[in-house]
Formats: structure tokens, sequence, C-alpha cells
């Protein structure tokens, strides 16, 4: 009838939105931790064009600042622990080993101009992370999202044919099949770290460790 197929088009919309707003979302937070550990390889790139002990000292923060995210804060936002938040000393360090432009020699003026400039990317990005994180859909739009459903498939078994059990079944599993999959799916693009089907990983910071940490002794963080 045409109220089912009003009510049916309307959650259906509700859902490809609600669905392509979180991968939308979960691209932008994976995006964003691969341009985090894109940034820490370009500040050790540019690093190395300074004067020893300075680029040497930063490379030393960054490999301090790749193994924390690695060590303790990709474990803790896949255990749901955004707190870690407030506990940003291994980038705080970064900026206190970051030569001063007023202290360094003039030809090396720019090269400490753009560090600063890729050091507050760095920050963006590692907040831009930790917030996606934490991120979730509201509960009332979860409220719609299972209560919609709920309604489809009511709707759909009080307007197919009694007589006809196996067809209703079947239509009816198919139609649960398919609200339940998009909600498992946006449930776990809502928790980028954690879900184990579909996650961010620290292979990106990872890397970057790997290549900032080549031909420095090891660190003590």
């Amino acid at each position: 009838s045409s109220a089912l197929r009003a009510v049916t088009a309307t959650y259906g919309l509700l859902l490809a939105f609600v669905l392509g707003a979180s991968l939308t979302s979960f691209n932008g937070a994976n995006q964003q931790t691969v341009a985090e550990a894109d940034t820490v390889v370009s500040l050790s790139n540019l690093s190395q064009l300074l004067p020893s002990p300075d680029g040497p000292t930063f490379r030393a923060g960054l490999v301090c600042y790749a193994r924390t995210v690695v060590n303790h804060e990709f474990p803790s936002l896949k255990n749901g622990d955004t707190s870690i938040a407030d506990d940003d000393a291994a980038l705080n360090h970064l900026y206190r080993v970051m030569p001063e432009p007023s202290t360094v020699d003039p030809r090396d003026g720019l090269t400490t101009d753009t560090m600063i400039q890729q050091l507050s990317n760095l920050a963006n990005q590692r907040g831009s992370r930790i917030r996606a994180a934490g991120s979730s859909l509201p509960t009332l739009l979860w409220i719609m999202l299972i209560g919609g459903g709920v309604i489809v498939l009511l709707a759909l078994t009080a307007m197919t044919y009694a007589d006809r059990f196996w067809a209703q079944f079947s239509l009816l599993t198919a139609v649960a099949a398919i609200i339940l999959s998009a909600i498992f799916l946006i449930a776990t693009l809502q928790k980028p770290f954690q879900s184990d089907a579909i996650t961010i990983s620290s292979g990106p910071m990872t890397a970057a460790l790997a290549t900032v940490g080549q031909g420095l002794p090891p660190q003590s963080c």
C-alpha cells in the first residue's frame, strides 16, 4: 500500500543518511590518523636540516611522541578511554625542544618556522583523532533507527498475506537482515578505534616511528 511504501521509503532515507554520515566520519578520522603520521615524518625530515644538537634532539622527541601514540594512545582509544587528551606530555616535550627562531642561524630560520607550523598541525591532528574516538550518534537518532526498523517489520507483517507463511517469513527475514546489518555497520563506524571488524589501526604511526628512529640511538622516553 501507499502507507507502507511511505514508511519504508522514509526509513530507508534515514538509514542511508546516517550510514553515509558515519562512513564520512570514519574516513575523516582515518585520514587524520594517516596525516598525523605523515606530519611526524615531515618534521623528522625538516629537523635533519638543523645543526646538532638541535636536530637530533628534536628527532628524539619525535620518536618518543610516535612511541607514545602507538604503545599508549591507541590501546587506550581501543578501550574507549579518551582521557589521554589531558596527557599531552610527549607533544609538550616537542614544543620544549623546538629551537627558538631567534636562537638559530638566520639561514635555518625558514626551516624552524616551517617546523613550528607543522608542529601546530600535529597537535590539531592528534586532537581530531581523539575527538573521533569519543564521538557518537545522539540517543534520539539511535531510537529512531531501531524503532523505525521495528515499525517497518511490523508494517510488513501486517501488509503481507498470512496464508503465504514461507513467503512472508522469507521477506521479513531478508528485510530484518538488511536493517540489522546496516545498524551494525553504523555502530561499527561510530567506534573507529574500538571495533575489531572495521578499525583504524596504528600502522601508519608505527611505520613513521621506524622511519624517524633510523640512525638514532635507543631512546628512553
